[in-house]
Parts: C-alpha cells; structure tokens; sequence
C-alpha cells in the first residue's frame, strides 16, 4: 500500500470513529483527521479517580465507552456518558477543578492535555463553541448549585 492510499485510509477510518462522538459530528473529515493526532486513548477502570475536585486541572476527557459519576462536595452532580467530556472548566478558566469525576464503569476515554486541548479549539470552531457553550451551561449550574 503506497504511503498516499495509506494515509487516505486512515483519515477515513479517523473520521467513521470520531464522528459517532456528539462533539465531533459536524467536523469535516479533514478536521477529523487532525484532530484524531491530538488524541490518547485510554482505558480505566471501575472505581478509578479521573478528576478530584480541588486539584489543578491538566487533562480534557472525553468519553468513549463506560459511565462515570460527578460529584462536588460529596453530593451526585450526575452522570457522564459515552459521548459526554469534561474537564474544560478547568483548563478554560485556569482554575481548580470543580468536581471529582471516578468511573463507575470500565471506560475507554480520550485525554488531551492543555496544549492538545488548546490545538482542539484552535483546529475546529465547531468544536470550539460546543465546549464553550457547555462550560457556559456548567457554570451556571455549579453557581446555583453553590
């Protein structure tokens, strides 16, 4: 296979997987194709901490399969399905991070990083204004939660 068919093949491999994630539903597949370079997958473990509230936040995640559950200050928050992400709270506003989130289930995640999370929002304004509309959603309801 010549490197050109490869790289093709791959592209759209990358595009039929992340375009079954919400957050990625209307990236064109070249925009798939470069955001698939910034993303780790990860599996974890039932029971396993992802994010413990009060801690700096260095990671974006985004759900693959598995659920995990939020909470803040010892109370449910809720649950976080495959297809859901969290995490950009903190690396938006460069403060701590606002729950803990364990996995409730085995999960495959993706996690970027501060700076792939940064690359993320760079490459796509599509993906851009969906975690800026729900960072917005989330803070609003953490203050009247408060």
């Amino acid at each position: 296979m010549t490197r050109a068919v490869r790289a093709s093949w791959e592209r759209r491999a990358a595009a039929r997987r992340l375009r079954t994630i919400d957050l990625f539903a209307d990236c064109s597949p070249a925009e798939l194709a470069r955001i698939d370079s910034l993303l780790t997958e990860v599996h974890v473990p039932a029971g396993r901490v992802l994010m413990s509230e009060g801690a700096p936040g260095r990671d974006f995640v985004i759900v693959i399969e598995g659920t995990a559950s939020a909470t803040r200050r010892g109370k449910a928050l809720g649950e976080v399905d495959a297809g859901s992400f969290f995490g950009e709270l903190s690396l938006l506003d460069e403060q701590p991070r606002t729950a803990t989130v364990t996995a409730a289930t085995p999960m495959r995640i993706y996690v970027l990083n501060a700076f792939e999370f940064c690359r993320l929002l760079d490459l796509s304004p599509t993906v851009a204004r969906r975690v800026l509309d729900a960072a917005r959603t989330r803070t609003a309801a953490l203050s009247h939660a408060a």
